[in-house]
């Protein structure tokens, strides 16, 4: 029997969540349940159509990114799990070692620093063409938000982090890094950007959140195979 408490177990030590203790946001069970859990449901958050797609998939349980928009009173015994800043920081544009692997990034290391936590990581590529990468991008996320060439014609080292400040690109530009992946582009940045020659790739703001609940799905998965797991329509 797979219960809630199994799955918060696992997913806290994937994201890390103690290094969010004491922060005003959900990191865990959100909802408890005694039910067992056979059927779960992930999704970002409480979309319009949300109400039916539970009543439909009859689920056991759900693990949300944003949980504040979900009409639980429509579900009594649903067991809901709930994080938001460790699931931004670990899966999606943050210190993710699955995207790391996933883009062939080797020696990870931390990269900026927000209340202690790292906010990226820096690691090594093949070196390969700026143009090889981005498709490589594009791959994962879909179409770029946004970007913009860098000096250098080729990419062997990678910035990710889940802001764009100054003070990071100069970060990112004394590390050797070719090119620098986050969301959106912050005007701020500008002029660091333009001084070091960093090229910046912009992969949206939902993509990565997308694509971190594919991870989760799987990883789950793979832990509980007799888990049956779905991903709402809009993450």
């Amino acid at each position: 029997m797979v219960s809630l408490d199994d799955i918060r177990r696992f997913v806290d030590e994937l994201l890390v969540v103690e290094r969010f203790a004491g922060l005003d946001d959900p990191s865990g069970v959100y909802r408890p349940t005694n039910r067992e859990i056979r059927h779960l449901g992930l999704t970002l958050d409480g979309w319009p159509g949300i109400g039916s797609w539970i009543a439909d998939g009859g689920y056991d349980g759900l693990v949300v990114h944003r949980p504040w928009d979900l009409p639980l009173e429509r579900f009594p015994d649903l067991g809901v799990l709930a994080y938001h800043l460790p699931f931004d920081e670990r899966l999606t544009t943050g210190y993710n070692p699955w995207l790391a692997a996933t883009l062939g990034m080797s020696r990870i290391e931390p990269f900026g620093s927000k209340r202690g936590r790292p906010i990226g990581m820096v690691g090594d590529v093949p070196e390969q063409s700026a143009s090889s990468f981005v498709g490589r991008l594009e791959t994962e996320f879909g179409p770029l938000e946004g970007y913009r060439p860098g000096e250098r014609p080729t990419v062997a080292r990678v910035a990710v982090a889940g802001a764009l400040w100054p003070e990071l690109v100069a970060e990112a530009s004394r590390r050797g890094t070719d090119l620098y992946v986050t969301g959106s582009w912050r005007p701020r940045a500008a002029g660091a950007v333009e001084e070091t020659g960093l090229a910046v790739a912009l992969v949206g703001h939902r993509p990565p959140e997308a694509w971190g609940m594919r991870t989760l799905s799987r990883l789950i998965g793979e832990r509980w195979p007799e888990v049956a797991v779905d991903i709402a329509p809009t993450g």
